[in-house]
Protein backbone atom coordinates (compact mmCIF):
# COMPACT_ATOMS: atom_id res chain seq x y z
CA UNK A 1 0.00 0.00 0.00
CA UNK A 2 1.40 3.47 -0.78
CA UNK A 3 2.34 5.59 2.07
CA UNK A 4 0.68 8.48 0.75
CA UNK A 5 -2.78 6.40 0.79
CA UNK A 6 -2.55 7.20 4.98
CA UNK A 7 -4.38 10.63 4.34
CA UNK A 8 -7.31 8.67 2.91
CA UNK A 9 -9.70 10.50 5.70
CA UNK A 10 -9.87 13.43 2.99
CA UNK A 11 -11.23 11.59 0.47
CA UNK A 12 -13.83 9.61 2.36
CA UNK A 13 -15.84 12.61 3.77
CA UNK A 14 -17.00 13.64 0.11
CA UNK A 15 -18.05 10.30 -0.16
CA UNK A 16 -19.37 8.75 3.48
CA UNK A 17 -20.47 12.04 5.37
CA UNK A 18 -23.86 12.41 3.86
CA UNK A 19 -24.51 8.45 4.01
CA UNK A 20 -23.66 8.76 8.01
CA UNK A 21 -25.55 11.86 9.08
CA UNK A 22 -28.70 10.30 7.12
CA UNK A 23 -28.36 6.57 8.73
CA UNK A 24 -26.93 7.24 12.42
CA UNK A 25 -28.15 10.26 14.53
CA UNK A 26 -28.61 13.16 12.86
CA UNK A 27 -32.42 12.78 11.94
CA UNK A 28 -35.28 12.83 14.61
CA UNK A 29 -36.62 10.14 12.67
CA UNK A 30 -33.54 7.57 12.80
CA UNK A 31 -33.33 8.38 16.45
CA UNK A 32 -36.68 7.89 16.98
CA UNK A 33 -36.60 4.52 15.11
CA UNK A 34 -33.21 3.64 17.08
CA UNK A 35 -35.31 4.27 20.24
CA UNK A 36 -37.94 1.48 18.93
CA UNK A 37 -35.19 -0.44 18.09
CA UNK A 38 -33.31 -0.46 21.05
CA UNK A 39 -34.87 -2.81 23.19
CA UNK A 40 -34.49 -5.32 19.78
CA UNK A 41 -30.48 -4.45 19.79
CA UNK A 42 -30.25 -5.29 23.50
CA UNK A 43 -31.89 -8.69 22.89
CA UNK A 44 -30.03 -9.76 20.26
CA UNK A 45 -27.06 -8.77 21.62
CA UNK A 46 -28.11 -11.24 24.74
CA UNK A 47 -28.93 -14.21 22.36
CA UNK A 48 -26.45 -14.09 19.79
CA UNK A 49 -23.38 -12.24 21.03
CA UNK A 50 -20.38 -13.77 22.81
CA UNK A 51 -18.67 -11.77 25.58
CA UNK A 52 -15.42 -11.94 23.15
CA UNK A 53 -17.29 -10.46 20.20
CA UNK A 54 -18.27 -13.88 18.00
CA UNK A 55 -21.61 -13.79 17.00
CA UNK A 56 -23.66 -17.32 16.91
CA UNK A 57 -26.11 -18.52 14.87
CA UNK A 58 -27.98 -20.29 17.24
CA UNK A 59 -30.04 -22.42 14.08
CA UNK A 60 -27.12 -24.09 12.67
CA UNK A 61 -25.44 -25.45 15.68
CA UNK A 62 -23.88 -22.87 17.01
CA UNK A 63 -21.31 -22.11 14.35
CA UNK A 64 -20.39 -18.44 13.35
CA UNK A 65 -19.92 -16.81 9.73
CA UNK A 66 -18.19 -13.77 7.95
CA UNK A 67 -21.58 -12.86 7.32
CA UNK A 68 -22.75 -12.53 10.64
CA UNK A 69 -19.97 -10.90 12.13
CA UNK A 70 -20.03 -8.04 9.78
CA UNK A 71 -23.86 -7.77 10.37
CA UNK A 72 -22.71 -6.99 14.25
CA UNK A 73 -20.13 -4.54 12.98
CA UNK A 74 -23.09 -2.48 11.02
CA UNK A 75 -25.45 -2.79 13.52
CA UNK A 76 -22.70 -2.01 16.48
CA UNK A 77 -22.15 1.15 14.39
CA UNK A 78 -25.88 2.04 13.80
CA UNK A 79 -26.48 1.90 17.74
CA UNK A 80 -22.97 3.96 18.21
CA UNK A 81 -21.47 1.03 20.48
CA UNK A 82 -17.74 1.95 19.74
CA UNK A 83 -16.64 -1.07 22.41
CA UNK A 84 -19.05 -3.13 20.74
CA UNK A 85 -17.52 -3.01 17.42
CA UNK A 86 -14.28 -3.34 18.35
CA UNK A 87 -14.38 -6.42 20.47
CA UNK A 88 -16.72 -7.82 17.06
CA UNK A 89 -14.20 -6.84 14.70
CA UNK A 90 -11.18 -8.35 17.27
CA UNK A 91 -12.73 -11.60 17.18
CA UNK A 92 -13.47 -11.57 13.39
CA UNK A 93 -9.94 -10.52 12.80
CA UNK A 94 -8.24 -12.87 15.21
CA UNK A 95 -10.09 -15.74 14.01
CA UNK A 96 -11.94 -15.64 10.74
CA UNK A 97 -8.96 -13.58 9.03
CA UNK A 98 -6.80 -16.53 8.23
CA UNK A 99 -6.28 -16.82 4.53
CA UNK A 100 -2.85 -17.01 3.74
CA UNK A 101 -2.36 -14.80 0.76
CA UNK A 102 -5.35 -12.02 1.72
CA UNK A 103 -7.05 -9.86 3.80
CA UNK A 104 -10.47 -11.86 3.04
CA UNK A 105 -12.38 -13.63 5.90
CA UNK A 106 -12.94 -17.58 6.14
CA UNK A 107 -16.57 -17.47 5.94
CA UNK A 108 -17.49 -20.40 7.88
CA UNK A 109 -16.35 -21.00 11.46
CA UNK A 110 -17.59 -23.90 14.07
CA UNK A 111 -17.08 -27.22 15.96
CA UNK A 112 -14.80 -29.38 13.90
CA UNK A 113 -15.03 -33.16 13.96
CA UNK A 114 -12.20 -33.74 16.65
CA UNK A 115 -14.39 -31.27 18.68
CA UNK A 116 -11.87 -28.25 18.47
CA UNK A 117 -13.79 -24.67 17.48
CA UNK A 118 -11.99 -23.61 14.71
CA UNK A 119 -12.27 -22.40 10.99
CA UNK A 120 -14.46 -24.92 8.80
CA UNK A 121 -14.11 -23.58 5.62
CA UNK A 122 -11.52 -21.49 4.57
CA UNK A 123 -13.03 -19.75 1.32
CA UNK A 124 -14.85 -16.45 1.66
CA UNK A 125 -17.99 -15.18 1.52
CA UNK A 126 -17.89 -12.10 -0.76
CA UNK A 127 -20.35 -9.93 0.43
CA UNK A 128 -18.89 -10.12 3.83
CA UNK A 129 -16.18 -9.12 3.05
CA UNK A 130 -17.67 -5.93 1.29
CA UNK A 131 -19.27 -5.27 4.44
CA UNK A 132 -16.68 -5.74 6.95
CA UNK A 133 -14.85 -3.66 4.71
CA UNK A 134 -17.82 -1.06 4.70
CA UNK A 135 -17.95 -1.10 8.69
CA UNK A 136 -14.50 -0.12 9.09
CA UNK A 137 -14.76 2.10 6.93
CA UNK A 138 -17.87 4.30 8.06
CA UNK A 139 -16.73 3.68 11.72
CA UNK A 140 -13.05 4.78 11.04
CA UNK A 141 -14.30 7.94 9.76
CA UNK A 142 -17.29 8.41 12.62
CA UNK A 143 -14.93 7.90 15.43
CA UNK A 144 -11.77 9.06 13.80
CA UNK A 145 -9.81 5.66 14.05
CA UNK A 146 -7.15 5.80 11.07
CA UNK A 147 -6.23 2.43 11.74
CA UNK A 148 -9.70 1.10 11.05
CA UNK A 149 -9.76 2.89 7.67
CA UNK A 150 -6.36 1.66 6.87
CA UNK A 151 -7.75 -2.06 7.68
CA UNK A 152 -10.42 -1.47 5.28
CA UNK A 153 -8.41 -0.26 2.14
CA UNK A 154 -6.69 -3.47 2.60
CA UNK A 155 -9.65 -5.59 2.55
CA UNK A 156 -10.83 -3.22 -0.37
CA UNK A 157 -8.11 -3.88 -2.74
CA UNK A 158 -8.18 -7.69 -2.31
CA UNK A 159 -11.73 -7.65 -3.07
CA UNK A 160 -10.86 -6.06 -6.26
CA UNK A 161 -8.19 -7.28 -7.38
CA UNK A 162 -9.32 -11.41 -6.33
CA UNK A 163 -13.36 -11.33 -6.51
CA UNK A 164 -14.51 -10.50 -10.07
CA UNK A 165 -14.51 -12.04 -13.19
CA UNK A 166 -15.58 -10.39 -16.29
CA UNK A 167 -18.74 -12.14 -18.74
CA UNK A 168 -19.67 -10.01 -21.69
CA UNK A 169 -17.70 -6.83 -21.00
CA UNK A 170 -19.16 -6.42 -17.39
CA UNK A 171 -17.42 -7.01 -14.06
CA UNK A 172 -19.52 -9.89 -12.14
CA UNK A 173 -18.82 -10.38 -8.39
CA UNK A 174 -17.64 -13.77 -7.34
CA UNK A 175 -19.58 -14.84 -4.85
CA UNK A 176 -16.77 -16.55 -3.09
CA UNK A 177 -12.62 -16.77 -4.20
CA UNK A 178 -13.35 -20.51 -5.10
CA UNK A 179 -15.82 -22.51 -6.78
CA UNK A 180 -17.88 -20.47 -8.82
CA UNK A 181 -16.70 -20.14 -12.28
CA UNK A 182 -17.68 -23.26 -14.39
CA UNK A 183 -16.45 -23.77 -17.98
CA UNK A 184 -18.44 -25.30 -20.58
CA UNK A 185 -18.21 -24.67 -24.43
CA UNK A 186 -14.75 -22.75 -23.99
CA UNK A 187 -16.62 -20.16 -21.98
CA UNK A 188 -16.83 -19.62 -18.19
CA UNK A 189 -20.38 -19.76 -17.10
CA UNK A 190 -20.00 -17.71 -13.42
CA UNK A 191 -22.82 -18.82 -10.51
CA UNK A 192 -23.72 -15.76 -9.31
CA UNK A 193 -25.55 -14.29 -6.04
CA UNK A 194 -27.41 -10.72 -6.60
CA UNK A 195 -27.75 -9.64 -3.10
CA UNK A 196 -24.07 -9.82 -3.16
CA UNK A 197 -23.98 -6.66 -5.11
CA UNK A 198 -23.79 -3.73 -2.37
CA UNK A 199 -24.11 -0.25 -3.98
CA UNK A 200 -23.33 1.84 -1.07
CA UNK A 201 -20.22 -0.05 -0.67
CA UNK A 202 -19.53 0.25 -4.48
CA UNK A 203 -19.92 4.00 -3.77
CA UNK A 204 -18.01 4.70 -0.89
CA UNK A 205 -15.13 2.31 -2.35
CA UNK A 206 -14.82 4.21 -4.99
CA UNK A 207 -14.42 7.43 -2.92
CA UNK A 208 -11.43 5.33 -0.92
CA UNK A 209 -9.56 2.69 -3.00
CA UNK A 210 -6.84 3.82 -5.59
CA UNK A 211 -8.90 2.63 -8.00
CA UNK A 212 -12.23 4.65 -8.23
CA UNK A 213 -12.90 3.75 -12.00
CA UNK A 214 -13.06 0.38 -10.97
CA UNK A 215 -15.81 0.55 -8.54
CA UNK A 216 -17.77 3.27 -10.79
CA UNK A 217 -17.91 0.51 -13.51
CA UNK A 218 -18.51 -2.39 -10.90
CA UNK A 219 -21.40 -0.43 -9.90
CA UNK A 220 -22.96 0.67 -13.40
CA UNK A 221 -22.61 -3.27 -14.65
CA UNK A 222 -24.21 -4.32 -11.03
CA UNK A 223 -27.10 -1.87 -11.65
CA UNK A 224 -27.24 -2.96 -15.48
CA UNK A 225 -27.23 -6.79 -13.84
CA UNK A 226 -30.07 -6.63 -11.09
CA UNK A 227 -31.93 -4.94 -14.29
CA UNK A 228 -31.46 -7.81 -16.23
CA UNK A 229 -31.76 -10.40 -13.32
CA UNK A 230 -35.83 -10.48 -13.15
CA UNK A 231 -37.88 -12.97 -13.70
CA UNK A 232 -41.41 -14.60 -13.11
CA UNK A 233 -45.07 -12.11 -13.49
CA UNK A 234 -43.89 -9.93 -10.15
CA UNK A 235 -40.41 -10.12 -12.02
CA UNK A 236 -38.30 -11.04 -9.23
CA UNK A 237 -34.62 -11.66 -8.45
CA UNK A 238 -33.66 -15.18 -7.79
CA UNK A 239 -31.33 -15.94 -5.14
CA UNK A 240 -29.08 -17.68 -7.64
CA UNK A 241 -28.22 -16.97 -11.22
CA UNK A 242 -25.85 -18.16 -13.78
CA UNK A 243 -24.15 -16.36 -15.71
CA UNK A 244 -22.82 -16.51 -18.97
CA UNK A 245 -21.88 -13.65 -21.84
CA UNK A 246 -22.46 -10.93 -18.99
CA UNK A 247 -26.60 -12.74 -19.63
CA UNK A 248 -27.99 -14.07 -16.20
CA UNK A 249 -30.56 -17.50 -16.15
CA UNK A 250 -32.28 -19.15 -13.52
CA UNK A 251 -29.40 -21.80 -12.50
CA UNK A 252 -29.50 -25.47 -13.25
CA UNK A 253 -27.37 -25.65 -10.13
CA UNK A 254 -30.41 -24.30 -7.73
CA UNK A 255 -33.78 -23.82 -7.04
CA UNK A 256 -34.99 -20.68 -8.87
CA UNK A 257 -36.80 -19.11 -6.23
CA UNK A 258 -36.38 -15.54 -4.70
CA UNK A 259 -36.51 -15.71 -0.89
CA UNK A 260 -33.71 -15.29 1.76
CA UNK A 261 -31.10 -14.55 -0.31
CA UNK A 262 -32.43 -12.37 -2.65
CA UNK A 263 -34.95 -9.94 -0.31
CA UNK A 264 -31.26 -8.18 1.00
CA UNK A 265 -31.59 -6.44 -2.21
CA UNK A 266 -34.10 -4.23 -1.29
CA UNK A 267 -32.29 -3.60 2.08
CA UNK A 268 -29.33 -2.62 0.00
CA UNK A 269 -30.62 -0.42 -2.93
CA UNK A 270 -32.78 1.27 0.35
CA UNK A 271 -29.63 2.05 1.65
CA UNK A 272 -28.16 3.15 -2.01
CA UNK A 273 -31.66 5.10 -2.93
CA UNK A 274 -31.56 6.55 0.71
CA UNK A 275 -28.03 8.85 -0.17
CA UNK A 276 -28.60 9.25 -3.98
CA UNK A 277 -30.73 11.85 -5.98
CA UNK A 278 -29.64 11.05 -8.95
CA UNK A 279 -31.84 10.44 -12.12
CA UNK A 280 -29.78 7.08 -12.03
CA UNK A 281 -31.10 6.33 -8.50
CA UNK A 282 -34.75 7.78 -9.89
CA UNK A 283 -34.44 5.35 -12.92
CA UNK A 284 -34.05 2.33 -10.11
CA UNK A 285 -36.16 3.64 -8.11
CA UNK A 286 -39.46 3.09 -9.97
CA UNK A 287 -38.26 0.06 -12.02
CA UNK A 288 -37.56 -1.77 -9.34
CA UNK A 289 -39.41 -0.66 -6.44
CA UNK A 290 -42.78 -1.12 -8.27
CA UNK A 291 -42.24 -5.04 -8.92
CA UNK A 292 -41.62 -5.54 -5.67
CA UNK A 293 -44.66 -3.50 -4.60
CA UNK A 294 -47.11 -5.53 -7.04
CA UNK A 295 -46.00 -8.73 -4.55
CA UNK A 296 -46.55 -6.71 -1.43
CA UNK A 297 -50.35 -5.55 -2.54
CA UNK A 298 -51.25 -8.84 -4.59
CA UNK A 299 -50.20 -10.44 -0.68
CA UNK A 300 -52.05 -8.11 1.78
CA UNK A 301 -55.40 -9.20 1.23
CA UNK A 302 -54.72 -12.39 3.06
CA UNK A 303 -52.40 -10.73 5.44
CA UNK A 304 -49.56 -12.53 4.98
CA UNK A 305 -46.35 -11.98 2.48
CA UNK A 306 -44.73 -15.36 1.27
CA UNK A 307 -40.97 -16.01 2.30
CA UNK A 308 -40.50 -17.53 -1.41
CA UNK A 309 -41.54 -17.25 -4.81
CA UNK A 310 -40.39 -20.01 -7.28
CA UNK A 311 -39.68 -17.93 -10.41
CA UNK A 312 -40.39 -20.76 -13.04
CA UNK A 313 -44.07 -21.21 -12.48
CA UNK A 314 -44.30 -18.01 -9.88
CA UNK A 315 -45.73 -20.16 -6.94
CA UNK A 316 -45.80 -18.04 -3.82
CA UNK A 317 -45.25 -20.65 -0.28
CA UNK A 318 -48.17 -20.41 2.28
CA UNK A 319 -44.93 -19.68 5.19
CA UNK A 320 -45.16 -16.02 6.38
CA UNK A 321 -42.47 -13.99 5.26
CA UNK A 322 -40.59 -13.19 8.94
CA UNK A 323 -40.34 -10.12 10.82
CA UNK A 324 -37.19 -8.72 8.79
CA UNK A 325 -38.87 -8.61 5.80
CA UNK A 326 -41.47 -6.81 6.81
CA UNK A 327 -39.16 -4.11 7.77
CA UNK A 328 -37.07 -4.16 4.65
CA UNK A 329 -40.58 -3.73 2.52
CA UNK A 330 -41.48 -1.29 5.03
CA UNK A 331 -38.00 0.54 4.09
CA UNK A 332 -38.34 -0.17 0.33
CA UNK A 333 -42.38 1.23 0.35
CA UNK A 334 -41.36 4.54 2.09
CA UNK A 335 -39.04 5.14 -0.52
CA UNK A 336 -41.62 4.36 -2.90
CA UNK A 337 -43.64 6.67 -1.45
CA UNK A 338 -46.63 4.96 -0.29
CA UNK A 339 -46.59 5.84 3.08
CA UNK A 340 -49.49 3.94 4.72
CA UNK A 341 -48.47 0.68 3.10
CA UNK A 342 -44.78 1.13 4.80
CA UNK A 343 -46.39 2.32 8.27
CA UNK A 344 -48.92 -1.12 7.63
CA UNK A 345 -45.46 -3.47 7.15
CA UNK A 346 -43.58 -1.87 10.00
CA UNK A 347 -46.04 -2.09 12.54
CA UNK A 348 -46.64 -5.95 11.64
CA UNK A 349 -42.40 -5.73 11.51
CA UNK A 350 -42.43 -4.81 15.27
CA UNK A 351 -45.34 -7.34 15.96
CA UNK A 352 -43.57 -10.53 14.58
CA UNK A 353 -40.27 -9.74 15.95
CA UNK A 354 -40.96 -10.09 19.58
CA UNK A 355 -42.04 -13.90 18.06
CA UNK A 356 -38.67 -14.22 16.71
CA UNK A 357 -36.04 -13.31 19.36
CA UNK A 358 -34.36 -16.30 18.41
CA UNK A 359 -34.61 -16.28 14.91
CA UNK A 360 -30.62 -14.92 13.97
CA UNK A 361 -31.26 -13.97 10.73
CA UNK A 362 -34.84 -12.59 10.78
CA UNK A 363 -33.43 -10.20 13.63
CA UNK A 364 -30.35 -9.29 12.03
CA UNK A 365 -32.02 -7.66 9.00
CA UNK A 366 -34.60 -6.26 10.94
CA UNK A 367 -32.46 -4.00 12.66
CA UNK A 368 -30.38 -3.62 9.39
CA UNK A 369 -33.77 -1.87 7.93
CA UNK A 370 -34.93 -0.40 10.70
CA UNK A 371 -35.39 3.32 10.11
Amino acid sequence: MKKNRVPCRQKILPAISALLLLMMFSSSSMASALKEGKTVWETYKQNFLQQDGRIIDTFQKDFSHSEAQAYGLLLALKFGEREVFHRIAKWTKDNLQQRRSDHLFCWAWGKRPGGIWQVTDYNNASDADILIAWAMLRAGHAWDDRKLEQDALKIIKDIRTLLFASSGGKKVLLPGYSGFLHAQDGKDNIEYNPSYFIPAAFRDFAGTDDDPAFWKQALADGFALHDSCRFGKFRLTPDWVMIRDGKPALSPKRPGKYGYDAVRLWLYLALYLDDTKSGSAAYHKTASLDDLEKLILFSRPERWIPAEVMLKDDFTSSHDAPAGFYMIYSRAMALQGNTELARQLKQRAFEKIHEEKADYYSCNIFLLALY
